[in-house]
């Protein structure tokens, strides 16, 4: 639900002044990704299950919280949300906790669009997100769900999360709405980023996809793709 996108946005992956050009960040041929997995205490489990739990009993009073919350913060606490003020502290206090484990390397294949643009393709990596198209000179991407256009930059951002710090763009697609009755919510947010790390260590592909259809979750994923930077010229 959107509860616990608010819940862990104060721990977000990526974090502005544009001073560089997206095509700095993307390699121009074939390269190597690793891929990675976002992985928090036990016990952050635990209490994520009573959340959702509470959650799913209060769906409306927990809407009306999200609508009032302040962007960017987590929600305030709520009796309703099924853990003690105490175990919602610990919960927040986990979520920067954790950390990033590879899960596999694969191949990235770069090709020149037809229709313009660079194409990349994944493969079977990431189901959901095989593929997208870059356009230097609109400063735009292909998705499967649709173009997106002008992406925001981020400088030096996030030296407390699993990424460290780093400089990139972000593009954000929204469609639907979360507002309005519980079972009637349909709506998709994709969230794709390139990046590189402030130390010059690394790049990476970070995309976020989350799609609800008549109340229901039906898409939550997210992909961590980096790659050296050596690879990348």
């Amino acid at each position: 639900m959107r509860a616990l996108l608010a819940l862990f946005s104060g721990v977000c992956l990526l974090g502005c002044s544009r001073t560089e050009q997206l095509k700095d960040y993307l390699p121009a041929a074939n390269f190597t990704a690793h891929y990675f997995q976002l992985v928090v205490p036990p016990r952050v489990a635990e209490l994520t299950r009573r959340f959702e739990a509470a959650a799913a009993q209060n769906r409306e009073a927990l809407m009306e919280i999200v609508k009032k919350a302040a962007p960017g913060e987590p929600l305030p606490y709520d009796p309703i949300f099924g853990i003690s003020r105490e175990e919602y502290a610990e919960l927040l206090a986990l979520g920067k906790r954790s950390a990033l484990q590879e899960v596999v390397a694969a191949p990235v294949v770069v090709t020149k669009n037809p229709e313009g643009g660079l194409k990349y393709d994944l493969g079977a990596v990431w189901e959901g997100f095989g593929q997208f198209v870059f356009y230097p000179e609109k400063n735009a991407i292909d998705t499967p769900y649709g173009r997106i256009e002008n992406p925001k930059f981020v400088q030096d951002e996030g030296s407390g999360s699993p990424l460290g710090k780093h400089s990139g763009f972000t593009f954000q697609m929204e469609r639907g709405s979360m507002d309005g009755p519980i079972d009637s919510i349909t709506a998709l947010t994709l969230r794709v980023s390139f990046f590189r790390a402030s130390d010059g260590s690394f790049r990476c592909l970070y995309v976020r996809l989350h799609e609800f259809k008549d109340g229901k979750q039906v898409q939550a994923k997210e992909v961590i793709a980096k790659y050296e930077i050596h690879n990348a010229q």
